[in-house]
């Protein structure tokens, strides 16, 4: 049986554990930190000299022609760590690494998430931030039983 691996995350941390229910324990794999997603808005739009530039002429350049978006920097950053994630999480399930995920996310996160993750990939779902939590408190939260 290949193991459950457990992902603890949010716009700017993420955690990958190996879950071992019979033995109710969590080992880290590896935590990533983005400090981006910690970012106001304000922090991602300026020019060379430090001065900040509207929303309005930002989304006028970077997305012209195509279409109306409301995509905010802070959006745009947090979409690209999500997809990066996913893309990890499939390439390791491709490969056979783990049978079934748990993953701990608040709901915005997940909603990014969920929709990059490979459709076969059996998923747990804990619509919580669990980041800063200790290896107990998350561990309160997660199924001790194969997930289908």
């Amino acid at each position: 049986m290949r193991p459950i691996w457990v992902l603890v995350a949010d716009n700017s941390k993420a955690s990958m554990y190996d879950f071992q229910p019979h033995q109710h324990q969590l080992h880290l794999l590896d935590s990533i930190n983005h400090q981006e997603g910690r970012w106001h808005n304000g922090d991602f739009i300026s020019d060379k000299n430090g001065n900040h530039t509207s929303m309005h002429s930002y989304r006028g350049i970077h997305n012209a022609g195509l279409g109306d978006t409301d995509k905010s920097p802070k959006g745009v950053e947090s979409e690209r760590f999500t997809k990066m994630i996913a893309s990890a999480i499939n390439h390791a399930y491709e490969n056979h690494n783990f049978e079934a995920l748990q993953v701990c996310a608040p709901p915005r996160f997940m909603g990014e998430l969920m929709p990059h993750l490979k459709k076969d990939i059996p998923v747990h779902k804990v619509t919580k931030d669990l980041v800063a939590a200790d290896a107990e408190h998350i561990m309160s939260h997660l199924t001790p039983f194969p997930i289908t």
